[in-house]
């Protein structure tokens, strides 16, 4: 997933946060009260770790995102 959203980077992503499911986006529970928000932004990465923190989870505890921003940094640095 790091390497899919690095190498095809959207320009805008977009999150519907409105309900929310936590612990999966199929089998999940919806919070009560619904999130009712919308996420968007131009920065996949920077979204997804809001999305995270939306459903009480540690961006930073995500491999995927956590690989993510190490791969952006090293590539800025070159």
């Amino acid at each position: 997933i790091a390497d899919l959203i690095l190498y095809l980077e959207p320009h805008l992503t977009v999150i519907d946060a409105r309900q929310g499911a936590k612990g999966g986006h199929l089998s999940g529970t919806v919070p009560d009260p619904p999130l009712g928000r919308l996420l968007a932004g131009t920065d996949v990465i920077a979204v997804d770790r809001e999305g995270c923190r939306l459903l009480g989870h540690d961006p930073d505890a995500i491999g995927y995102l956590t690989l993510a921003n190490r791969i952006r940094e090293i590539e800025k640095g070159a």
